[in-house]
């Protein structure tokens, strides 16, 4: 697969955040995927005033939002952290990984609405 149909791909499962991990000490930090780019793990990446620490979708799959609504909240989100990585400046073998990561991560638990 050439550069172009995997940046496809992944753009098919935007907007998603996986391997979410939390520290009580260093706040949530996360792979995600949204139109824009690609979002990479990193030790306190929301440890900052706009989020402090949180991550302010967990109530948005709880009924009270459509599907639709909760991905435009999601998608939002993502772009607001300002931490997107243009799909243009990741590398052919980055992105490999990051579709497997993806499609390996189907089985487990995930945020994506």
């Amino acid at each position: 697969m050439n550069k172009i149909e995997i940046v496809e791909k992944l753009k098919a499962h935007a907007p998603m955040i996986f391997d979410i991990i939390r520290s009580d000490d260093m706040g949530f930090e996360f792979t995600a995927v949204c139109t824009e780019g690609a979002i990479f793990s990193d030790v306190g990446m929301l440890l900052s005033t706009h989020t402090m620490g949180n991550m302010p979708c967990d109530d948005w799959d709880q009924g009270e939002h459509s599907k639709q609504q909760c991905n435009k909240n999601l998608e939002s989100f993502l772009n607001s952290v300002e931490l997107t990585v243009p799909w243009e400046d990741i590398s052919l073998a980055k992105l490999e990984n990051l579709l497997e990561e993806i499609e390996n991560e189907r089985g487990a638990p995930s945020r994506s609405f």
